[in-house]
């Protein structure tokens, strides 16, 4: 985002329109006394017919799903240039033709937009293995923290997360642990500490994994990191998800329960339970 007039653009992070005036007037203190809008153009040679509007979450998401996403600019009225933009000449338009096509299509530019900038915040490495990424290959991955498909907008609402391509919805990791992070085999808290669950305790590819804080960006990109409150939303699900397991393979009464956190295990054998009960019921066994 930058000025209409010109100056260095900065990025920013906002999951939703309201965040995004907030972001504007900070970066903008002149927005509380000028009328101000915000503006995007899709082709730099007609201006005036490539000239895009963002003025609500709705028109922010058509933004966002653009490919190669403009630089957002911020207009007043009594100050930018006479050839500014008029309500006349805003509407939405295909930028360099990539954003038309089915809807498949813009939800792919999204998801790559949205991709390619979490890469580059987390310096495309791995935030817990270090590993590094490998142009044309998919060791290295941008891994959902709330999923497109696995989480309802409600619950990322609820998280903090109203636009699942934020980029703070986001981290990059390894193949192997984006696999089992979308399982559930393993989560962070809201302190960016690895947590292992109980089905990959004895797992050697993990082990050594359990307790290590992840590693965060500096700088501007710390604006667009995951906050704590989305980590911590994100263990909660984890902490459900793992118990609602244990529960159901704790049918059997030889079944044992176990949540591993920060290394520590803790145990409830389901066979001494069923052992008390029989024992207030009927006394000691032989």
């Amino acid at each position: 985002m930058r000025g209409w007039d010109g100056g260095v653009a900065k990025r920013v992070a906002a999951a939703s329109f309201t965040e995004l005036e907030q972001v504007v007037s900070e970066m903008f203190p002149e927005t509380q006394s000028r009328e101000w809008r915000l503006y995007y153009i899709t082709d730099t040679r007609n201006v005036h017919d490539s000239l895009s509007r963002v003025s609500d979450d709705t028109s922010l998401e058509e933004y966002l799903a653009l490919y190669n996403r403009p630089t957002l600019l911020v207009y007043f009225a009594d100050k930018s240039p006479s050839h500014s933009p008029t309500q006349s000449s805003v509407h939405q338009r295909d930028y360099h033709s990539q954003s038309s096509g089915s809807s498949n299509d813009r939800n792919k530019n999204a998801h790559d937009n949205w991709a390619e900038l979490v890469r580059e915040r987390d310096g495309k490495k791995c935030v817990f293995s270090d590993e590094a990424y490998v142009y044309g290959k998919r060791n290295l991955q941008a891994a959902h923290i709330f999923g497109v498909n696995s989480s309802t907008k409600k619950e990322r609402e609820q998280a903090g997360v109203r636009n699942v391509y934020d980029p703070r919805n986001g981290i990059m990791l390894c193949s192997l642990l984006h696999h089992e992070f979308d399982k559930h085999g393993w989560c962070m808290d809201k302190e960016g500490t690895f947590h292992l669950s109980s089905r990959l305790q004895h797992d050697e590819r993990f082990k050594h994994f359990i307790g290590k804080k992840i590693r965060r960006p500096s700088g501007e990109d710390l604006s667009i990191f995951p906050s704590a409150s989305i980590f911590e939303a994100r263990y909660q699900r984890f902490l459900q998800k793992t118990s609602s397991s244990s529960s159901s393979s704790s049918s059997s009464p030889s079944s044992s329960t176990r949540v591993v956190r920060s290394g520590v295990v803790k145990s409830h054998n389901s066979f001494d339970t069923l052992a008390l009960m029989a024992h207030k019921m009927h006394g000691p066994s032989d």
